[in-house]
């Protein structure tokens, strides 16, 4: 199951270990289809600027970006947050403390999706925003530490 909004999409749709944590297709497909080919993430801890325009400047930062793009896993950042909380609260707590009171938070919230998830997100109000920015920042610095330990596969050059 993947993390997507309407989950079929995962990190791995995309970044197929077989192929160096990408999918050789000339545009990426994940929710829709994107206007670039997937960024391989072999060796991807030695970068110092990351997507194909360099418009983020840490690991942590672009693995967020994937899933509120609505291309990609088009998701928002209340229903991860609670999809973490679900699925995975115990391990998290134990890695990054404990998780805020989710209660009257929206399921579907962000300052980045629709008109309505938008709206939702300006009515939560600013310690619940905190809240959900610290865990939406802690999921992407979970993918970076996996991203981190990918390592190239050897080469004839190697």
């Amino acid at each position: 199951v993947g993390m997507s909004r309407d989950g079929t999409v995962s990190c791995s749709t995309c970044h197929k270990i077989d192929r160096q944590f990408q999918d050789d297709l000339p545009q990426a497909v994940g929710v829709g289809r994107t206007n670039r080919r997937t960024m391989p993430l072999a060796g991807v801890a030695r970068d110092p600027w990351f997507f194909w325009d360099g418009r983020r400047d840490s690991l942590w930062a672009q693995a967020l970006t994937p899933l509120e793009n609505p291309l990609e896993q088009a998701g928002n950042r209340t229903a991860y947050a609670h999809y973490m909380k679900a699925r995975f609260g115990e391990r998290y707590e134990r890695i990054f403390g404990p998780l805020p009171d989710f209660s009257g938070v929206p399921l579907n919230a962000s300052p980045l999706g629709s008109d309505t998830e938008k709206a939702a997100w300006n009515a939560m109000s600013d310690a619940q925003r905190d809240a959900i920015n610290s865990v939406y920042a802690n999921i992407g610095k979970a993918l970076a530490a996996f991203e981190r330990s990918i390592e190239p596969a050897p080469t004839r050059f190697d």
